[in-house]
């Protein structure tokens, strides 16, 4: 089944549920019986970001899917931090964002990833593409924040280069359904993986940290 090809068609048949063995403690297709319309065009938040402690060089925000940048390019030199902003900004609609991450041999990057829902009932699918280069770093950080009510998905795509390093924190609230799913291939020898997750969940809040490496 194909979440991206479901929500592109409004085809709710399409959706993963308990049936498919990757989906089986997130049974998508129980929770969401009917596609919502797609999400509109909507503006930035003016609130302040989470973690504003967490000073960053770079900043970019996705708001129901749509992003004010394509990806980001890490190069080497000095340590950078990208504050990366995944706003819903929706009522009952479903709306979908991609975007790219690319780290060069020897760079160094801190990633602030936030998930932020400032609406209801909504449907959200984000799906991040990074590669790492040789002897890079990358930490990323995650927080997942959004409405008991929000149902989201969120997907990424972690290649490893020779002597990369990748450390991952998930602090995640839980909502109706929410996911966050991360796939780490390491075809190059020395790469370094640690991921931690942690749940903080009340009522009959859903929260899934799947990873494969």
């Amino acid at each position: 089944m194909s979440l991206m090809e479901a929500l592109s068609t409004r085809d709710a048949s399409l959706l993963p549920g308990r049936r498919d063995e990757d989906w089986r403690w997130s049974d998508l297709k129980s929770v969401v019986r009917a596609v919502p319309a797609p999400s509109p065009v909507a503006d930035k938040p003016s609130s302040p970001p989470p973690l504003p402690q967490l000073a960053a060089d770079n900043e970019i925000v996705v708001v129901n899917g749509r992003a004010d940048a394509m990806g980001f390019h890490a190069v080497a030199g000095l340590p950078r931090t990208l504050r990366l902003r995944i706003v819903s900004r929706a009522d009952q609609t479903a709306h979908q964002g991609v975007l790219t991450l690319d780290i060069e041999p020897d760079a160094e990057l801190t990633l602030i990833e936030t998930y932020e829902g400032e609406g209801s009932g909504y449907l959200s699918d984000f799906s991040l593409a990074v590669s790492v280069g040789e002897n890079a770093r990358l930490e990323r950080i995650v927080v997942i924040d959004e409405p008991a009510d929000a149902v989201s998905i969120s997907q990424s795509q972690v290649e490893l280069q020779a002597g990369a390093r990748f450390s991952q924190t998930v602090l995640a609230s839980g909502a109706k359904l929410q996911r966050h799913e991360t796939h780490v291939r390491h075809p190059g020898a020395g790469a370094e993986v640690r991921m931690d997750g942690l749940y903080l969940l009340g009522g009959k809040a859903h929260a899934d940290l799947t990873t494969v490496v």
